[in-house]
């Protein structure tokens, strides 16, 4: 009787065990599910939000193109309207394009010694002035400031005498009708028994030219 019932407590023990190892098995298993789960579900949610980010850099590319398709016959038009500017065809060279008088009043880099050229050919068509002297990027003389941010200054300094004056109101004249935009910041005029002397303080522009190019985006993950 005695051992009859040992055996029915360690058969119920080992069930009991055996349960406890079910149940570990089990919780173990639905852990390693979960966790799969979970780190599945955060891998497809930064590729949902990765792919959002590329669309919308792909959707901004395309309204870039699309602004750029619209504007480009508008400008074609008014490149074709400046082509057959009466003004504009009195004032170019030789054969060039109409267009090229306006890049040539605001040149695309910072080359002073086309102005400084340009300056003397003025300066030899004028009978009675002498030039004195020239000089250009003199700033420590001009404080000047462009009124446009994209259009950078080159400053000068013209001094030229003259024994009759009538000479030096027509050179000024003649700077005030350039194509290039010239503006005297400082006029010094002297006169002696000899003549006048002036000495002319002022700055021209240029502005860096555009570049238009194609590049790849690289959108980053984070």
């Amino acid at each position: 009787m005695e051992a009859g019932r040992k055996d029915i407590a360690l058969r119920k023990r080992q069930l009991i065990q055996a349960s406890a190892r079910k149940m570990f098995i089990w919780v173990a298993g639905a852990s390693v599910i979960v966790g799969f789960a979970v780190v599945a579900s955060w891998f497809l949610f930064q590729q949902i939000m990765y792919t959002e980010k590329v669309l919308a850099a792909k959707a901004n590319t395309v309204k870039v193109l699309q602004a750029n398709n619209t504007a480009a016959p508008q400008l074609a038009n008014n490149i074709r309207a400046l082509e057959a500017s009466d003004s504009l065809n009195a004032l170019k060279v030789n054969n060039e394009k109409a267009v090229q008088v306006i890049l040539d009043a605001l040149p695309s880099e910072d080359n002073p010694f086309a102005f400084g050229a340009s300056m003397q050919q003025v300066l030899t068509v004028m009978p009675g002035i002498k030039l004195e002297s020239f000089t250009l990027g003199d700033t420590s003389s001009v404080t000047a400031v462009s009124p446009n941010p994209q259009a950078q200054v080159i400053p000068f300094t013209l001094s030229v005498s003259s024994s009759d004056p009538t000479n030096i109101k027509l050179l000024l004249k003649r700077l005030e009708a350039s194509i290039r935009t010239i503006d005297v910041d400082n006029l010094q005029l002297d006169e002696n028994a000899l003549g006048m002397t002036a000495t002319i303080q002022g700055h021209v522009y240029y502005a860096p030219e555009k570049t238009i190019q194609l590049t790849n985006k690289v959108v980053p993950i984070q």
